[in-house]
């Protein structure tokens, strides 16, 4: 795939993503709940443009994989460590 592939295919990914994050409201997830996916999201949506520059490993495996984990951890303490 080309570079403006790519980024359709990224901005796409956006788009579903927030729109089941959102969603989710019509479950019964609180908006608390619901940001605390956002927010991670959010985070690695800006960090996209420097990603596709940057060529650290660290980046990939310390900030981008720990902000998936990080939507799981603020998912849990947003829900009052209630797992259902």
């Amino acid at each position: 795939m080309n570079e403006r592939n790519i980024d359709r295919l990224f901005i796409a990914s956006l788009v579903i993503f927030a729109a089941s994050a959102f969603a989710l409201h019509f479950y019964g997830h609180s908006v608390t709940a619901i940001l605390s996916l956002i927010i991670p999201g959010g985070m690695t949506a800006s960090l996209y443009s420097y990603a596709k520059k940057s060529i650290s490993d660290m980046l990939y495996y310390f900030v981008l994989d720990g902000l998936m984990a990080l939507s799981a951890v603020l998912y849990y303490i947003a829900t009052g460590f209630n797992w259902q």
